[in-house]
């Protein structure tokens, strides 16, 4: 059974080269606006940071929201190394309500991921803080249009396989 056809999520070493962790969560709709692509529209940085631990041409701003996520992410990604941490520095002249929430949550590390819906599997990036604001969502960030890459929208089912940072910069990028 390949990962994008499991219905539960486990986590361990696992299969497929170095998968180490395995998530699901249901896609939600956070509105336009809102947090991570105001964010990195707002502060370059973040994109080229991001660009840098991938080597993507291009980041697509903002991320797809899962809620719900199987298992909670924290514990689960507690022993799993990650491709990088933002500098506590790289987000400049945040506004005073900005600056507040970065420095309450953290600064996020990122995991080489590939997201699965559907008939679309995508290489992507997992980003995660250390205190998020809701313990069991995650976010992900693609080099494409990830709605439009995995075929998905509101409510839809979509799988998490982290990987570890070699074994994920192997991985073809539109894994479909």
């Amino acid at each position: 059974m390949n990962c994008s056809q499991r219905l539960e999520c486990q986590t361990g070493r696992g299969h497929d080269m170095g998968m180490l962790v395995a998530f699901k969560g249901t896609l939600i709709d956070r509105g336009r606006g809102t947090g991570a692509k105001r964010i990195m529209d707002a502060h370059p940085k973040r994109g080229e940071f991001i660009r840098r631990l991938t080597g993507w041409e291009q980041v697509e701003p903002g991320t797809l929201t899962l809620d719900h996520a199987v298992p909670l992410p924290l514990p689960a990604l507690r022993d799993v190394s990650p491709l990088g941490e933002e500098p506590d520095d790289l987000l400049l002249n945040l506004n005073a309500s900005d600056a507040q929430i970065a420095k309450k949550r953290g600064s996020p590390k990122y995991y080489g991921a590939v997201a699965s819906a559907r008939s679309g599997r995508r290489r992507v990036v997992l980003s995660q803080q250390p205190r998020p604001a809701v313990g069991h969502r995650l976010e992900i960030i693609g080099d494409v249009f990830l709605r439009t890459a995995l075929q998905v929208v509101t409510g839809d089912i979509i799988h998490i396989e982290i990987f570890n940072a070699d074994d994920w910069r192997q991985l073809p990028a539109d894994l479909i």
